[in-house]
């Protein structure tokens, strides 16, 4: 097990090193959780002090615990200024991405010029948790056929008709949404695994993760160039042949940052509250706590156990909302395709979708202003993007 994890880290130092050759203004975007911190670690000594960047997060331990990481490194570390309204970048977003995706998902446009002062590459930890085991679910280690196990795929990440049928009418859902499942399950045909776990990790890498990472990312091009070791072959060949056992809930590769960042082994992760530890049994034990303290604090809820704060929601944006009820009143919300009822009623809150209503609001705005875009040709520029006054990164 130990020479396995002195590999693993001798392998994402290599990877590192690889993106770095050559490049210059060359900047790490840094969060509180574990796929930034393990690159941050593997960054070689000679290269520092390192520009990393934070963005601004609903959740505080972020750019508390970049902080801590980036001070203990060595790092310079900046955290990026206050973003203007999200609203306010919708239409830029989706006119750059061409309506592809949720345009919550391409954040970074009003953080464009404070980005270009510090670098010209970006790199991160994106791709880090699929093959480190982030992403594996427990019914995936569930012997099953093919065929069931991708339909359990899609019922993980697929919203059902109930909650679908709120913004859209039934006809609609009955003509498309067979369409949307049978490609999604037949995204699964040309890969050739041995078994679930790593079917799905290859499935997540080519097919999900590159939507929401790389896709996203092209509207940044222009401006600075993405950098991924996680996507190193080597790298990745080698962590798919890592036991299941040692891959499940990431605790071998908690191990890995151990190895690679003795400075930082007492900051925990933001996302969930543990610390990185040497052995296999010792993140599991840690992590089996953590259950274990999880399910005491929501049955003594009603004594004043706290939850995780909850991120802003879509509807206590005025403008957000002000562009939908724009959109219902317009000649773009058809009434064959757009259940405006439901809409209605999923603004006002009276639905019954609490734990995916944002989800359908924010898709359902993108739709609002692709649709003059790039249906109906109402639109024939790239939309202006109001830029917040240029300052100067914060230490």
């Amino acid at each position: 097990f130990h020479k396995g994890v002195e590999a693993w880290a001798n392998l994402l130092q290599r990877s590192v090193q690889r993106c770095l050759a050559g490049k210059d203004r060359v900047a790490l975007l840094l969060s509180g959780g574990l796929d930034s911190r393990a690159v941050a670690a593997a960054i070689p000594r000679d290269r520092r002090p390192f520009p990393a960047l934070t963005r601004k997060a609903d959740n505080p331990l972020e750019i508390a615990y970049a902080g801590a990481i980036a001070e203990r490194l060595g790092f310079a570390h900046h955290v990026s200024p206050n973003s203007a309204p999200l609203a306010t970048h919708i239409p830029a977003i989706v006119w750059r991405q061409e309506c592809s995706f949720s345009y919550i998902h391409s954040r970074s446009i009003d953080n464009h010029r404070f980005l270009k002062q510090v670098a010209d590459h970006l790199m991160g930890g994106q791709f880090g948790d699929i093959s480190s085991g982030g992403h594996v679910a427990r019914y995936m280690l569930k012997p099953t056929d093919p065929a069931t196990f991708r339909k359990r795929v899609f019922n993980h990440y697929a919203l059902g008709r109930e909650f679908l049928r709120v913004i859209f009418t039934d006809t609609f859902l009955d003509r498309y949404l067979p369409q949307v499942e049978e490609e999604f399950l037949t995204s699964f045909d040309r890969i050739a695994e041995k078994n679930n776990v790593n079917t799905y990790q290859v499935w997540d890498q080519i097919e999900r993760q590159a939507n929401f990472i790389l896709r996203p990312s092209l509207g940044d091009r222009h401006i600075i160039q993405g950098i991924y070791p996680f996507l190193d072959v080597d790298y990745y060949d080698f962590v798919r042949s890592v036991p299941e056992k040692w891959r499940t809930d990431q605790v071998m590769y908690r191990s890995v940052i151990h190895h690679l960042g003795p400075e930082v082994r007492d900051i925990p992760s933001a996302n969930d509250g543990l610390l990185m530890r040497g052995s296999v049994l010792s993140n599991k034990a840690e992590r089996l706590i953590k259950r274990v303290l999880r399910r005491v604090r929501r049955l003594g809820a009603g004594q004043g156990a706290t939850e995780r704060q909850a991120p802003p929601s879509f509807r206590d944006d005025p403008a957000s909302v002000a562009l939908l009820r724009a959109f219902l009143a317009s000649g773009d919300c058809d009434r064959s395709i757009f259940s405006a009822g439901g809409i209605e009623a999923l603004l006002a809150g009276q639905d019954q979708t609490a734990r995916h209503g944002d989800d359908l609001l924010r898709n359902l705005a993108t739709f609002a202003v692709g649709l003059p875009m790039f249906v109906h040709n109402a639109v024939t520029a790239c939309p202006e993007v109001a830029l917040p006054p240029l300052a100067q990164p914060s230490p």
